[in-house]
């Protein structure tokens, strides 16, 4: 799979991220290590697959989603595949944990493309092994003929000194040269304005699209028109479709179901609709 199979006729990529569908539990009280809430879990992705995949250039899974979904999932929808673990016992600091029997050739025989969380400080003891590890992904991926996404992801350890915004910005903007052309499309934080927008843009090669994570949906729109604006090809996000008290209240009704999915196919899905829309509108102002 390459990155034109999982962008709109517009060359925009929007992407639903289902690595992100545990905070969704989470924000629910959904408590997953139970088989039962496991199962409404599954029901509540299955929906969104099935309902607002066809809304959405690619959708962005982890090893630990129900593959039986993916059956639902529109087939004009590419599909992109996280190589790690996510586990709450494991310190997302650290190096990147390749789920069990799980790999590239594994994405591959999906007709997937490859996708890597990296939590990443050019400061850090692991930063040498984390570059070295990108790269030997990225090589394995032209390798194998598929196209690499990294979603990267900069931090401060604490107990240091105070970290700013500019502090953030300058690490962000270090972390991209040192790792962007190890991949052929990088999703990144707005951690500043539209100016770190534009810097990010000219600090690039590799194409980049908004990576939304931890907010709002009326503030996922804001970023999204500034990061567009400023140069991105797009978004991944998950956070802010299915973040806030509206979607709490009904997701959360776990027995009623026909309920969550009418939900689903109505205000979730003109979620997706209006930010696609607003993706779509700016990047062909700014293409003109």
């Amino acid at each position: 799979m390459r990155l034109q199979n999982i962008k709109n006729t517009s060359g925009v990529f929007s992407l639903l991220d289902f690595s992100r569908i545990a905070t969704l539990a989470e924000s629910i009280g959904l408590d997953i290590d139970h088989l039962d809430r496991k199962d409404i879990l599954d029901f509540i992705s299955g929906t969104i697959m099935e309902y607002v995949s066809p809304e959405v250039s690619g959708v962005i899974i982890d090893p630990e989603f129900d593959f039986s979904n993916l059956i639902k999932k529109s087939n004009s929808t590419g599909l992109v595949m996280s190589l790690e673990k996510k586990k709450d016992s494991l310190d997302p600091f650290g190096m990147p944990i390749i789920a069990d029997d799980w790999g590239i050739e594994q994405i591959r025989n999906n007709y997937g493309l490859v996708k890597l969380e990296l939590f990443y400080n050019p400061q850090e003891a692991e930063a040498l092994k984390k570059k070295q590890f990108v790269a030997e992904v990225h090589d394995y991926c032209k390798y194998v003929g598929i196209d690499f996404l990294l979603e990267l992801m900069v931090y401060h350890p604490g107990g240091s000194k105070e970290i700013t915004e500019e502090i953030m910005l300058e690490t962000q903007l270090q972390a991209i040269s040192e790792l962007s052309r190890g991949c052929d499309l990088i999703g990144l934080e707005l951690l500043g304005d539209s100016l770190s927008a534009v810097t990010m843009t000219a600090a690039l090669d590799t194409p980049w699209i908004y990576n939304a994570r931890e907010i709002g949906y009326e503030e996922f729109k804001n970023n999204l028109r500034i990061c567009v604006e400023s140069g991105a090809k797009g978004f991944m996000a998950g956070d802010p479709i299915w973040f806030g008290e509206d979607v709490k209240k009904v997701l959360s009704s776990y027995e009623n179901r026909d309920k969550i999915e009418e939900y689903i196919k109505t205000d979730i899905r003109d979620k997706v609709i209006e930010v696609n829309r607003i993706a779509i509108e700016i990047s062909s102002n700014v293409e003109s």
